[in-house]
């Protein structure tokens, strides 16, 4: 599968963005500064004060680090369930590889913010492509990451392909056959017209 990147391997631009990220064991820094503000009884206090626009694409290109075997550019601050860079800004969730297709685009796209390198933490933009859900899904099948997940192999599967055949030999009601091999019957219909178990996971 071919990919439109969002900048080439060979961009001077990448190369202007990679001397800004931050180095690889750094510490996680804030979007935020801390300034004193005199308060009305006399006293000062440090609050936290959100950071202007360039100053918060400072601390954001801070917030990443290269590895240079890989050549991801990974997330060092907070990730979602599923491993992406996540952080707050203008009272919005933002994931962090979205962010540099707003930085670089200069609009927050419908479309997805794929990886070609699989790495939900990486923000380089050699390895981001923009596209489609299906776009996305079909990247994924060419990789073989969703073959394991298929068929017999996956982890809530109660059939076996040999269970499969025998159910689109089997005689009787699809209710029948259901209890026989402990699924509901609408899944057995289903198995029969083809729309289930289509190809046999390898």
């Amino acid at each position: 599968m071919k990919y439109q990147t969002l900048l080439k391997s060979t961009s001077p631009r990448l190369a202007a963005l990679e001397a800004k990220l931050g180095k690889e064991g750094q510490k996680p820094g804030r979007a935020a500064r801390r300034v004193l503000l005199r308060c009305h009884d006399g006293v000062k206090r440090g609050v936290w004060v959100s950071l202007s626009d360039e100053e918060f694409e400072n601390w954001f290109w801070k917030m990443i680090s290269q590895n240079k075997v890989s050549g991801c550019w990974n997330w060092i601050g907070l990730l979602s369930g599923t491993g992406y860079g996540r952080f707050r800004k203008d009272r919005r969730h933002w994931s962090a590889h979205r962010f540099v297709s707003k930085i670089l685009t200069g609009e927050d796209t419908d479309l997805e913010v794929c990886h070609t390198c699989d790495n939900p933490k990486c923000c380089n933009p050699s390895h981001l492509f923009l596209g489609t859900h299906g776009d996305n899904m079909r990247d994924c099948v060419s990789k073989g990451r969703l073959n394991a997940a298929a068929g017999e192999n996956h982890t809530r599967s109660k059939l076996t392909w040999s269970d499969v055949l025998k159910i689109r030999k089997a005689k009787g009601t699809i209710r029948e056959i259901g209890k026989r091999f402990g699924i509901f019957h609408t899944h057995i219909g289903a198995i029969r017209r083809g729309e289930k178990w289509k190809v046999r996971a390898r």
